[in-house]
């Protein structure tokens, strides 16, 4: 709607903002005008409010123009205190949904802000008028569960020697411990770690939240993934700091929607650029960030789990053998090769090999081994039961 007078030109653009993701419902509103005070220009620094007591890594915000960064800064100093508007700088619409897009993915503990804002310039003057999740004193208590619930998982890691360690069980915790699925609050933080329900844009939440509490810098990406089947949507996941490079690491993926137990697994664990562009794409790393190139810091090369055709026996025996150990379970390897999995899996299972391994056969129990391999990713994980 557009009013011209003699003094000024009122300029109100509703935008819904839907933040690129399927894993999320439409979100639809109308903004109202409102008498109350607006917040007063600010943002010369970032002022964290005082339960934000840890290093929050916000590369999102290093990619925004400087006036970008300044309505940044205007919206997150004043956005917990729930003001109905918040003066910013002159921006542009599209400017402010990249603005408020990177507010949300730098900043998980912010719960308060629904993925729907309305824009209002007024003479020289524009406005970010938020739509809030709750009220302020409700999304302080839902804030403070979220928060105690991370920095019990956090603390978790504090024994853990280092960054790959601590990156792993935060990984493998919310895993196990969260559902995919829709539901109340399970595109954010708060529906993964207390709701223990999410659907992508949760898990991407929960693990940068409790990541960055545990020192090691992780951030949201955002962009298309391919299924098996050739369907797209959009999608979000992560990318973790290890050694002065990042990595990719997409929960959601990780978390195969099944009931059998102990069903983690680790194919989309810190892995390079090119490894993940397979089913990924779309995505816009951002500036500045160095992407590790190798695949020295995923799951399989770290625990000795690469197969090549010369060691692929050797490293399926030892591995199925800790595992019997252990009283059954499942075991994951990646191989180098399309063809050294494909003749893996005819060794093991079309030709029965599994059942010739050098471990403790008679523990093997005829039809309690069942495997998954995957193309894609090379990864083949094996399911064993102990007789």
């Amino acid at each position: 709607m557009r009013r011209n007078n003699l003094q000024t030109v009122l300029l109100s653009i509703l935008l819904i903002v839907c933040l690129f993701c399927a894993c999320s419902p439409g979100i639809t509103g109308v903004a109202t005008e409102s008498g109350k005070a607006v917040t007063a220009p600010d943002g010369a620094l970032l002022s964290e409010p005082s339960f934000v007591d840890f290093p929050v890594t916000r590369v999102h915000y290093e990619r925004l123009s400087e006036q970008g960064q300044q309505a940044y800064r205007m919206i997150y100093n004043a956005v917990f205190s729930h003001p109905v508007k918040i003066a910013v700088p002159p921006v542009t619409l599209e400017e402010l949904k990249v603005v408020v897009t990177a507010l949300k993915d730098d900043n998980p503990h912010l719960l308060c802000l629904k993925n729907q804002f309305s824009y209002q310039q007024n003479g020289g003057t524009s406005y970010f008028i938020p739509k809030y999740t709750c009220s302020a004193p409700e999304c302080e208590k839902r804030t403070e569960a979220l928060l105690a619930a991370a920095r019990d998982l956090r603390a978790s890691t504090d024994a853990l020697p280092d960054a790959y360690e601590k990156e792993l069980f935060i990984h493998d915790l919310i895993c196990e411990s969260v559902e995919y699925t829709e539901a109340d609050d399970s595109t954010n933080a708060y529906g993964a770690l207390v709701g223990k329900k999410a659907v992508c844009e949760g898990y991407a939440y929960a693990a940068k939240l409790v990541c960055d509490m545990a020192r090691v810098p992780c951030c949201v990406l955002r962009g298309t993934v391919v299924s098996a089947d050739g369907a797209e949507e959009g999608h979000m996941w992560n990318a973790a700091r290890l050694g002065g490079a990042w990595y990719h690491l997409d929960l959601t993926w990780d978390d195969p929607v099944s009931e059998r137990e102990n069903n983690v697994q680790h194919a989309y664990f810190n892995v390079p650029t090119a490894m993940v562009e397979a089913d990924h794409k779309d995505f816009i790393l951002p500036e500045g960030l160095t992407f590790g190139t190798s695949d020295a810091e995923t799951y399989y090369r770290r625990e000795k789990l690469v197969c090549a055709e010369d060691n692929w026996r050797d490293t399926v025996e030892r591995t199925l053998s800790d595992v019997l150990q252990n009283g059954g379970g499942s075991a994951e390897f990646r191989f180098d090769s399309l063809d050294t999995l494909n003749d893996a899996v005819y060794d093991l299972f079309d030709a029965g090999g599994v059942y010739s391994l050098e471990i403790p056969a008679e523990k093997i129990a005829l039809g309690d081994v069942t495997y998954s391999p995957d193309e894609r990713t090379l990864v083949l994980r094996i399911f064993i039961s102990a007789a």
